[in-house]
């Protein structure tokens, strides 16, 4: 089965130096830079968390000159201090940029509200035959009666309830307290979180959806694939930076391979 990820593409840039003390000028540290880390986030997150779990996957890429940056200022232990996005904007898909989705059995559509997924893009993907998922950080509404399994937090869930409540597919990322699937307002089932400790909560949504889609997408039922999506995600909070999770991290996929 191929899968079709379309939307924002980011570049993850952590900055990561050594504090040597306080600033005269304000109170914050002084930073030596020592070293930085480039990963794909956004989409180009979704799409890589997928292809190393194995999926036949391709990413929508829209040609532009730089992928908006996501620059973290990260201390040697760890410590977040400051976070600036630069180029925060993505090219719009246009409808020539699509063609390419007809060989798709699934399209992922992950969107940051960056400009590269708007309505026309929308209404081409309501029309797509096969299974839809979709994690936005924009109003729902536009997806309301399409086939689209939705991926809020609970801060957009909160945020557009009202329309999330049409909806007979959510999948509820709710953090600390796992995932739980949604029909029509009513939580059907719930799914505790699989991680022991977190070092990095970054891309973790992304790893939510990648596990998610890779599950169910092999005919895997909606209980299991929460268990599996919760999995990924576990690993991935584990390890520092925004990360990608590969098969053979995941128990639960190893679990059912070997039955």
């Amino acid at each position: 089965m191929t899968i079709g990820v379309i939307g924002d593409g980011f570049t993850d840039r952590y900055w990561v130096g050594r504090v040597r003390g306080q600033s005269a000028e304000a109170p914050i540290p002084i930073v030596d830079i020592e070293g930085k880390k480039d990963f794909p986030g956004g989409a180009r997150n979704v799409a890589a968390n997928l292809t190393s779990l194995g999926a036949d996957c391709f990413y929508l890429e829209r040609i532009q000159q730089n992928y908006p940056t996501k620059n973290r200022l990260l201390t040697e232990s760890g410590l977040q201090l400051a976070r600036w996005d630069e180029d925060d904007w993505c090219r719009p898909y246009e409808r020539a940029d699509l063609v390419e989705l007809v060989d798709a059995d699934a399209i992922v559509v992950s969107d940051y509200a960056k400009g590269s997924v708007n309505e026309e893009v929308i209404q081409i993907l309501r029309n797509f035959t096969g299974q839809v998922f979709v994690d936005t950080k924009r109003d729902p509404g536009a997806w309301i009666g399409s086939n689209a399994i939705l991926f809020p937090n609970l801060k957009e869930y909160e945020q557009y309830k009202q329309k999330y409540d049409w909806f007979p597919q959510v999948v509820l990322k709710r953090g600390p307290e796992g995932l739980a699937w949604m029909e029509y307002g009513h939580i059907t089932f719930q799914r505790a979180s699989r991680a022991n400790y977190v070092v990095s909560v970054n891309g973790a949504g992304d790893s939510v959806l990648a596990g998610f889609v890779r599950a169910y997408t092999e005919g895997w039922g909606i209980m299991a694939a929460l268990e599996f999506a919760n999995e990924v995600a576990g690993v991935a909070v584990e390890k520092p930076f925004t990360s990608t999770v590969n098969l053979s991290e995941v128990g639960e996929w190893n679990a059912k391979s070997t039955n």
